[in-house]
């Protein structure tokens, strides 16, 4: 995501003129990229799913020896004066960072930021081109969206390289996860993800899918092969959902009318029906 000058920016609940930040020397940030992070999608003035990125966050922090009800306290300031800004958004990224302090038992930082965001249209009318990694997939997903995030960085550079727009991560069983997103397939007219399996991060919007009536299996990994034949989508929290053209210069079959589907109904956030389920 570029900077975007209409940017906002809050910290503690603080409004930032200046979007510069200060960082103690010592700061775990600094040190060893030790800190967490959640972007959540707005739409029409809501943040979707901020909830359960919330919770998300939280439980990141957790497994450091964090405090549940100090964290949750903390993240209600910082959110409190950001509430209605997001609600003049049409269209934007929010996303929430929390740096750890240089001392434990000190209170760790919360950085919001609120930026417009343009909707990826190429990616929805023509589908992704995307390549397999030549690294292998690190397993962090039970760590959170950490700061630590080389791995995606250098990946996704392996993508631009090519001229692809995102690529696939795996170990010896098949591929796990994209750089930035969830995979999301179908295996004899049913739905399959590796969410939260193996390492691969729990996905809030594949979550949201599930909670809107669809119904999702979990998988360990997919093949190449299986995604050749059976097409592939990638879900994330800003893309919402992006069908795949292209895999490794391979065609797939052609999911561009399903990703729509699935992108209506996580932005309206109504409930699949059965007919419209099967219709997907």
């Amino acid at each position: 995501m570029s900077v975007s000058s209409a940017a906002q920016y809050w910290l503690d609940g603080c409004a930032l003129s200046d979007p510069s930040l200060s960082l103690h020397p010592e700061s775990p940030s600094l040190r060893s990229g030790e800190g967490w992070f959640e972007t959540v999608r707005v739409h029409a003035g809501r943040a979707l799913r901020v909830e359960a990125h919330l919770h998300r966050l939280i439980n990141s922090a957790l497994m450091w020896g964090d405090d549940r009800a100090r964290l949750e306290g903390l993240l209600e300031r910082a959110m409190t004066p950001v509430w209605s800004a997001i609600a003049a958004q049409e269209c934007a990224c929010l996303r929430l960072t929390l740096l750890p302090a240089v001392e434990r038992h000190q209170w760790p930082q919360v950085l919001v930021a609120l930026s417009p965001y343009e909707e990826p249209s190429r990616l929805y009318r023509q589908a992704a081109r995307v390549i397999t990694s030549k690294i292998r997939h690190p397993g962090l997903g039970i760590l959170g969206k950490s700061l630590s995030y080389h791995w995606s960085t250098f990946a996704r550079r392996e993508a631009a390289a090519v001229g692809a727009d995102e690529v696939l991560l795996g170990d010896e069983h098949g591929l796990l996860e994209a750089s930035t997103a969830s995979l999301l397939w179908s295996e004899n007219g049913r739905w399959c993800s590796t969410s939260g399996q193996q390492g691969c991060l729990p996905s809030v919007t594949i979550e949201g899918l599930r909670q809107s009536g669809l119904t999702i299996e979990p998988r360990g990994s997919v093949t190449s092969q299986k995604l050749q034949a059976e097409g592939l989508l990638l879900v994330s929290a800003l893309r919402l959902v992006v069908a795949v053209s292209t895999l490794d210069g391979a065609v797939l079959p052609d999911r561009v009318h399903c990703a729509t589907l699935l992108r209506e109904r996580l932005l309206e956030d109504v409930a699949f029906t059965q007919n419209s389920a099967n219709d997907v």
